[in-house]
């Protein structure tokens, strides 16, 4: 941006240079150049610093909406991982409890039925650790379509970077 305004400044100081030099040298070559042709030469100059503005706050939306987008999909990156953490530890735990889920039904079927004291408690256990089992599949569950969802979106939101990317392209391609 201060480039533009900075080659708007260049060429307003020169053509206003060249006019006072031009009158300074000799009257007749003044004449040479018209009002007109300064009015004209002042307009092309305006025209090009309001089109530069344009162009600047366009690009200035743009790349704050860049921003924005690029920090939601850093935000929906870091949460998936966290999910997908979530989840490896939620597998482990199943695969744990699936271990002593089995390990009471063994311990269970071992014992015999005459044995009145043992086997209502290995059956307890056996129940929790069914139940425990049954709540980590559940969440299982639950963050498996967390992750989908959120996986989704990401997808979303990093095609929408990339639009905005293309569109800074065409705006400045070699800033």
């Amino acid at each position: 941006m201060r480039s533009i305004w900075l080659a708007a400044a260049l060429a307003v100081g020169l053509t206003v240079g060249r006019v006072v030099v031009s009158h300074a040298q000799s009257p007749q070559a003044a004449e040479g150049i018209s009002s007109t042709d300064l009015v004209k030469e002042i307009h092309l100059i305006r025209a090009f610093l309001e089109a530069s503005h344009k162009d600047n706050a366009r690009l200035e939306v743009l790349l704050n909406r860049y921003r924005l987008q690029h920090d939601t999909v850093a935000s929906i990156s870091d949460r998936l991982e966290y999910i997908r953490d979530e989840l490896a530890t939620v597998d482990n735990d199943i695969a744990a409890a699936s271990t002593k889920a089995g390990d009471f039904q063994v311990s269970s079927n071992a014992v015999s039925s005459t044995d009145a004291e043992v086997k209502p408690q290995l059956e307890s256990q056996l129940n929790d650790s069914q139940a425990v089992l049954q709540d980590l599949k559940s969440r299982q569950t639950r963050l498996l379509a967390q992750q989908s969802r959120l996986s989704s979106a990401l997808n979303t939101e990093q095609n929408r970077v990339r639009v905005l990317e293309d569109a800074l392209d065409a705006i400045a391609p070699t800033r």
